[in-house]
């Protein structure tokens, strides 16, 4: 995505699902835009009009710039050490993310892209990962037991 200047107007713009990492949106006008599903790692949004912005189960990391005083309380924070356990992930993009010594049990992560994600140490207990994208992804150390794999296969070690 290009860098979105001051004058840049996407109010009432539906970002679902999006991939916005390392988006620029310094000072865009998002008032009553959905950003539900968004991945938000590593995007500046300093300066932005968020009025009324659906935030709810966009994804961002420590990299990730808000204005001051947004609500992340329906956002959900990707990065090392993060507890996600029981969460459900279907049919997105978060290649490149850092799970490393995250608490991913009982999460559903059917079908998404985790190609190059670092899950070293990232706890995969009973978690299912059918369909998901695999591809360069660090997984040393990471735990698995009773873990759906993407081919359908049960991983126990």
């Amino acid at each position: 995505m290009k860098k979105a200047t001051s004058e840049s107007n996407l109010s009432n713009t539906r970002f679902s699902d999006a991939n916005l990492k390392s988006a620029s949106l310094i000072g865009a006008n998002l008032t009553n835009a959905y950003l539900g599903g968004a991945n938000l790692s590593n995007a500046d949004l300093s300066y932005t009009i968020i009025t009324n912005t659906n935030l709810l189960g966009a994804f961002y990391n420590s990299e990730t710039i808000f204005p001051n005083g947004t609500d992340l309380s329906k956002a959900i924070y990707l990065d090392s050490g993060a507890n996600l356990s029981h969460i459900y992930f279907s049919k997105i993009n978060l290649n490149g993310v850092t799970l490393s010594n995250t608490n991913l049990s009982n999460s559903i992560l059917k079908y998404i892209d985790l190609s190059y994600a670092n899950l070293s140490n990232a706890n995969l207990t009973n978690a299912n990962l059918e369909g998901t994208i695999l591809d360069g992804a660090n997984l040393e150390g990471a735990i698995f037991c009773k873990t759906i794999m993407p081919n359908g296969s049960v991983r126990n070690n």
